[in-house]
């Protein structure tokens, strides 16, 4: 039997927290991230990607199944059609960086990238 949990989902339009009762599905990745500012970045149910900047939310191009900042406030998502890792380019696109597909992807206090890769290892990446 599985149990249901409660999560909430941000209205754009209202700039609220609804409530909703669905299950989570952890393989789908980290769909939330926070800057050294404080600042959220976010995946919602469409894959698509938010990030409040200046009280305000920013949709950015491309879709996720997990986002991550970097030590020097650069943002990274696992694809959500490729599960290639992509970093967020000066031109607002994202880009394939490296060759490595990932299950998840977070960074630690440090800003060190640490990545499930698909074999199921956990890797840090060291730039």
């Amino acid at each position: 039997m599985t149990q249901s949990k409660n999560i909430a989902r941000i209205d754009l339009d209202t700039n609220t927290f609804k409530l909703e009762r669905r299950q989570g599905k952890n393989w789908q990745g980290s769909p939330l991230a926070v800057d050294t500012r404080g600042r959220p970045i976010y995946i919602d149910a469409r894959k698509a990607i938010h990030w409040k900047k200046n009280n305000r939310w920013y949709p950015i191009k491309g879709c996720a199944f997990s986002v991550a900042f970097g030590g020097d406030g650069s943002v990274y998502k696992r694809d959500c059609r490729t599960s290639y890792l992509q970093q967020l380019s000066g031109s607002g696109m994202f880009v394939q960086f490296t060759n490595q597909k990932a299950i998840d992807i977070t960074a630690d206090a440090k800003g060190r990238m640490w990545i499930i890769a698909m074999s199921g290892s956990v890797l840090r990446r060291d730039d």
